[in-house]
């Protein structure tokens, strides 16, 4: 995701060598006075002269400094990335030096000695995010001291750039699949109309483009696409039963466990050409198929939380539709419920130590 150029107002922060200088201009200024010695008038003076050159020099080499950055729409969770950070100097003789950046949260930095004039520079700021959902990247801070350190001079970006965190996506483990009985844990074909017209939908990146329908397209003004029916298709419902509220680490990290067991086999299933289809309290992802598909059920994926068992109950799903004839699997993010019966009595709920390969 780009964000446009930002100018902030630098600020100026006065360090401990300029309280050093100071006193040092004071104590020489007070042996003038007693000494009426001319020699210490003009020792003092040239004193003085550093502090008020290093202001000087600092707005000078600050000034005119264009910062913007750069940042993945989304990533998934614990994934390192980079945020890419511009630098433009716009002065057409001065350069820009000593020019620190750091993210606010001081998970990493980056520094540029010389910036020329009229230059630009592209640097990366590593980092990941530890929690899936929707988080805003932290404020950047650009910072130089230049010269001698008397001063120095900041700029806080605060861009509001979020990003999208999805689950982890881990390895399944295939023979935990196989051994799912076939009360509807295990995925099974369903006859289908060959490459049959289905419905018309919104283009996801990832999607065929000799599936978009290009007449619609442009009587909408945005790109659609035809779902189609496959020839022999294999229809899987992920159903995340995300009721309850975590209110300490070990289920907090039983949640987050449950939902990266979805989106696992989201994508095992997809992977193998199956029709997945996802659905939580929070929204449903219809049957489909493809790399759109897996963009969609992590997206929804991201966003899911805790609901309390008071505003649903055990009837909360109701399997209608397409997916009445898909095989279902349904996930408890509750670790309480691990083992127990699904909605309805019919289906074991999984638990994802036993699917999900260790890492």
């Amino acid at each position: 995701m780009a964000n446009p150029r930002h100018k902030v107002k630098a600020r100026l922060h006065y360090r401990l060598n300029t309280f050093v200088f100071i006193g040092i201009f004071l104590m020489v200024e007070l042996a003038a006075f007693n000494t009426s010695e001319n020699l210490f008038y003009l020792l003092a003076a040239f004193v003085l002269c550093f502090p008020i050159l290093a202001l000087i020099a600092s707005r000078t080499a600050f000034g005119r400094i264009d910062v913007d950055r750069h940042a993945p729409e989304s990533v998934h969770r614990h994934e390192p990335f980079d945020v890419s950070v511009r630098l433009q100097n716009r002065k057409r003789f001065v350069p820009g030096v000593s020019l620190r950046m750091s993210l606010q949260s001081g998970a990493a930095t980056a520094y540029v000695p010389v910036l020329p004039a009229g230059v630009t520079a592209t640097l990366a700021l590593p980092m990941s995010m530890p929690r899936r959902g929707v988080h805003r990247l932290p404020a950047l801070e650009v910072r130089s001291a230049f010269p001698m350190a008397f001063v120095e001079r900041s700029r806080r970006i605060d861009d509001g750039l979020e990003v999208v965190v999805y689950p982890a996506v881990h390895r399944v483990d295939r023979s935990a699949l196989e051994r799912l009985d076939d009360s509807g844990n295990r995925p099974r074909p369903t006859q289908a109309t060959g490459d049959e017209f289905y419905a018309l939908r919104e283009y996801v990146p990832g999607d065929d483009i000799r599936l978009i329908c290009w007449r619609v397209s442009a009587r909408v003004g945005e790109l659609i696409v035809r779902d189609l029916e496959p020839s022999s298709a294999r229809s899987v419902a992920i159903i995340v039963d995300s009721r309850g509220f975590p209110r300490n680490q070990a289920a907090e990290d039983a949640f987050e466990l449950a939902v990266e067991l979805a989106a696992s086999l989201a994508v095992a299933f997809l992977d193998r050409q199956y029709s997945v289809a996802l659905v939580t309290p929070q929204g449903t992802v219809p049957l489909g198929q493809g790399e759109g598909q897996v963009l969609r059920a992590l997206e929804l994926l991201a966003r899911v939380a805790p609901v309390g068992y008071e505003v649903l109950g055990d009837d909360w799903y109701r399997g209608s539709g397409d997916m009445a004839g898909a095989t279902k699997l349904f996930i408890a993010t509750d670790a309480a419920r691990w083992g127990s019966q699904g909605i309805g009595g019919s289906v074991r709920v999984l638990d994802p130590v036993e699917v999900l390969h260790a890492t």
